[in-house]
């Protein structure tokens, strides 16, 4: 967009077909800053396996440079706790940010654990406390909060797939 002071999320569906290629579908903007809302209705000849969307930076709505995931996002992949290999990606800052299911187990007992109200506050109290110790805006927030969402091999094909588009 070239002018920072108004900017907007976008999201796509990250699908696989019968050949095994990648793709994105269902590009879209709600027109919001600060939020986006998926659209994960998929052919019948694709398989749907997470999304990736945008964290622009703004300055006009207190915005950090590579910001990764928030409670929100992290949440999101509630949705696909069942569904190992699952992703979630964020693009902030020119840098690609991963959450990948890789215990279906585990994910399913996390989420269980953590409403969606809790999660965006652990992160949102966490985010704050780093601020104040001195985080740097140009450096990624890099929070862990469970051993089965984690980067693997195949979103790492899938990454580099992406970036070549």
């Amino acid at each position: 967009m070239g002018d920072n002071s108004i900017v907007w999320e976008y999201i796509a569906a990250i699908v696989q077909n019968k050949e095994g290629e990648y793709s994105l579908i269902n590009m879209k903007t709600d027109r919001e800053p600060q939020s986006v809302v998926p659209n994960h209705s998929v052919p019948s000849e694709y398989k749907l396996l997470g999304d990736v969307h945008t964290h622009p930076y703004a300055a006009r709505y207190g915005a950090l440079h590579n910001v990764a995931f928030s409670g929100a996002d992290i949440s999101g992949l509630r949705r696909f706790s069942n569904q190992k290999g699952a992703v979630r990606m964020v693009e902030a800052g020119g840098r690609l940010f991963a959450l990948m299911i890789t215990d279906t187990e585990k994910a399913t007992a996390f989420y269980k654990d953590n409403d969606p109200d809790q999660l965006d506050l652990k992160f949102y109290y966490e985010f704050k406390k780093r601020l104040k110790e001195g985080i740097s805006q140009r450096k990624p927030l890099q929070m862990r909060y469970e051993p089965s969402l984690e980067r693997t091999t195949e979103l790492a094909s899938i990454e580099q797939r992406m970036t070549k588009r």
